[in-house]
């Protein structure tokens, strides 16, 4: 299992359907972009994650993270995410 922290997601200006998302995934920093219930990781410059274990990611981000009706994502929807400050679970 690897440890997943998610430090901060923010929306993206002119981008409503995207949120970028930075944190760690076990002791390497990532930044990628959630489009939907799509996870795309940019950066990971130590550690990827297998396909089920990204897939696993994708599933808890939609857990989190609802998809709107509209398809966009608020900032009000960001802060209740992430009220509690950091995300963190085990995929």
């Amino acid at each position: 299992m690897t440890q997943i922290q998610i430090t901060e997601i923010k929306t993206i200006k002119g981008r409503p359907y995207t949120l970028s998302i930075s944190g760690y995934i076990g002791q390497s920093s990532f930044r990628g972009h959630y489009e939907g219930v799509n996870l795309i990781i940019n950066e990971t410059p130590y550690f990827a994650l297998t396909k089920h274990q990204q897939i696993a990611f994708e599933e808890k981000l939609q857990e989190l993270i609802p998809l709107p009706f509209n398809g966009k994502y608020t900032q009000k929807e960001v802060n209740e995410a992430m009220k509690d400050g950091i995300l963190m679970f085990g995929v």
